[in-house]
């Protein structure tokens, strides 16, 4: 008997109202899957509706439409109760982890306070469950009694995950868990979440724009623009064969990814349409470098290329004639002067 993924989003759409009666489209016809113990990384700029998924995957936000499954049963219309065990299966470690942690709490009370509030461990039980999570996430007891603000950034990062992870989890949502950490910091907790992974099982839907981490947490990557998933594959396939233009210019961007050569440089230039309007055809076409007429008219789906990967480019899937054969490095972002962010809240989601 096949077993249902631990997250399955289908046709996720996300619009915000703004002025005037306009609607801005943050996530359009978003769909994916997780399954048990992968780790699938949504990648993108800022403004690419990245963290607004997320959002609604936690159910911190509604959907505009769309459904979403966690363990096989539908999210979006829980009641009260459910959606209270539904926060105890679904957890989240945010971007900064001082602005996550109630500074007048010590150690010891932030990471037993989900087990209070959420299971029916009585005292005893939770200090033990504090103690083990604690040293599970590199971290001694001698911890338990300092605040927030007597520890590295590193450390408190630890402490969120131990957080997280108190009522065992089937799925955390990763939000730039990273990007406030220094190199090295940044390299132990990608080693931590590594091992807990596989220790626990946990699925992860690691959210980033930072492709060198990326490329060593996950097993699955989803590339979004504007809203879209514009190409999704295994993580190894999809950085050494993008097909995508945009995937491309990502790739060109991250310098301290290897690419074996020097490669000429064709700039992906001109303006970011706007979340508000958006043109009927490939929303990458005002600035593609590989453009066809078609390319304007027709709107694309996330089709197949190959045997593992989807991309959401007309030439790369052969509806029109194909791309030119240039590599990952011959392309660059140049970003747009019209960039839009997600949402009124989306600062989280910055690069």
């Amino acid at each position: 008997m096949s077993v249902a993924p631990i997250l399955e989003v289908r046709s996720l759409v996300k619009q915000f109202p703004v002025g005037q009666g306009q609607l801005l489209t943050a996530v359009n016809d978003v769909s994916f899957t997780l399954e048990t113990r992968q780790t699938l990384a949504l990648v993108g700029e800022s403004g690419s509706g990245k963290t607004t998924v997320g959002r609604c995957v936690l159910r911190l936000i509604d959907a505009t439409s769309g459904a979403i499954a966690f363990a096989g049963q539908d999210v979006t219309g829980l009641s009260a109760k459910r959606l209270r065990d539904f926060r105890r299966r679904v957890q989240v470690v945010f971007q900064d982890p001082y602005d996550s942690l109630n500074p007048r709490m010590r150690v010891r009370a932030l990471v037993e306070e989900p087990l209070r509030e959420l299971t029916g461990q009585d005292a005893s039980h939770r200090a033990g469950r504090v103690r083990d999570l604690l040293e599970r996430v590199g971290l001694g007891v001698d911890v338990s009694e300092l605040y927030p603000h007597h520890l590295t950034t590193g450390q408190q990062q630890r402490v969120a995950i131990a957080r997280a992870l108190a009522c065992d989890p089937g799925l955390l949502v990763l939000d730039e868990p990273t990007s406030s950490l220094d190199p090295v910091s940044r390299g132990e907790i990608i080693a931590l979440l590594r091992d807990l992974q596989r220790d626990l099982g946990t699925a992860f839907l690691f959210i980033s724009h930072d492709l060198v981490t990326v490329r060593h947490i996950s097993d699955r990557i989803a590339v979004m623009y504007l809203g879209e998933i514009v190409e999704t594959g295994p993580v190894e396939q999809v950085f050494s064969r993008p097909s995508h233009p945009y995937t491309r210019a990502l790739l060109s961007s991250a310098p301290s990814i290897e690419r074996g050569r020097s490669e000429a440089t064709a700039n992906l230039s001109g303006e970011i349409p706007s979340p508000i309007d958006l043109p009927s055809g490939c929303f990458l076409a005002s600035r593609c470098p590989f453009v066809l007429e078609g390319c304007r008219a027709l709107h694309p789906g996330l089709d197949p290329v190959g045997t593992s990967q989807r991309s959401r480019c007309l030439r790369a899937t052969g509806v029109l004639a194909p791309l030119p054969s240039e590599p990952a490095g011959a392309l660059q972002v140049m970003p747009g002067r019209g960039a839009h962010r997600d949402s009124e809240s989306e600062g989280s989601d910055g690069a």
